[in-house]
């Protein structure tokens, strides 16, 4: 297969997804620039993650791409030439994006085997970038089972494995939502650091306005399938203009505004 060129733009233009007679994504749009972070937001079953497992042809049986096409820097392009080699996925459950039996290191081999990578380039690859997602001892680390590492850890080797693929593109669907807190801020920040580090273009597919407000610069907003708003993140946060982002800013505020107006919290602070 002859390699696709460097790539600035990846557009999804107008996908629509149907189960039986019900549309479950109404000719969505998205526009991904190298460097920036678009957050795609919306409550849970709005459509967020069908929208790109419609665009790269990762759909769940029942369901299926009725309209809509892939373009990279305006060109079309099939699906099957982005996955993993423009566009590398990050998936929120890392414990169930690796088969328990295999070893990390067999997991390495065969992704990079199956992106076409020498073998004698494997192992320098995927230590490099296991390195650059903060795992020490990758030759260590590749011995080992996912059973053996914590969520983490699993989180940032599959980090790495998007790394070690070159692709200028990165899918991450709700990236932090099965680790705990510290956990959570520091793949954020490993993100934000690979973002500028690289020019990667990420696609942040969440529910959490705290992730979207660390990391987007530009936000779409969708609900019942079909984006209904699109804005800079500061400007979403300070008018958002539709209801369905009213209420996710507000529900993330409400987490923390008890806490803020406790004096215990105001005493701890001093």
């Amino acid at each position: 297969m002859s390699a696709l060129p460097p790539s600035t733009t990846l557009e999804i233009a107008g996908i629509s997804v149907e189960a039986g007679h019900e549309r479950l994504v109404d000719d969505v749009s998205i526009t991904l620039e190298r460097g920036e972070v678009v957050a795609l937001v919306g409550a849970s079953g709005s459509g967020k993650s069908l929208t790109w497992a419609a665009a790269l042809d990762t759909l769940p049986g029942g369901t299926r791409l009725s309209a809509g096409e892939l373009r990279l820097d305006g060109a079309p392009v099939a699906a099957s030439r982005l996955r993993g080699r423009v566009v590398a996925a990050i998936m929120q459950n890392p414990r169930s994006a690796f088969n328990p039996v295999r070893t990390l290191e067999r997991h390495a081999d065969e992704t990079l085997k199956a992106l076409g990578v020498a073998r004698r380039e494997r192992a320098p690859r995927i230590h490099q970038a296991m390195r650059e997602a903060g795992l020490a001892e990758p030759a260590r680390l590749l011995k080992l089972y996912p059973f053996e590492m914590s969520g983490g850890m699993l989180q940032r080797m599959m980090i790495a494995l998007a790394l070690a693929s070159q692709a200028p593109f990165i899918l991450a669907d709700e990236p932090t939502t099965d680790l705990d807190t510290i956990h959570q801020r520091d793949t954020l920040d490993l993100l934000a650091t690979l973002r500028q580090r690289f020019g990667l273009g990420l696609l942040l597919i969440t529910h959490d306005m705290g992730v979207v407000a660390r990391l987007a610069d530009r936000v779409m907003v969708m609900d019942r399938g079909r984006i209904v708003e699109s804005a800079p993140v500061d400007t979403l946060f300070e008018r958002p203009e539709s209801a369905v982002a009213r209420e996710l800013i507000e529900a993330h505020l409400s987490l923390y505004a008890p806490i803020a107006t406790d004096p215990a919290f105001d005493e701890a602070r001093r």
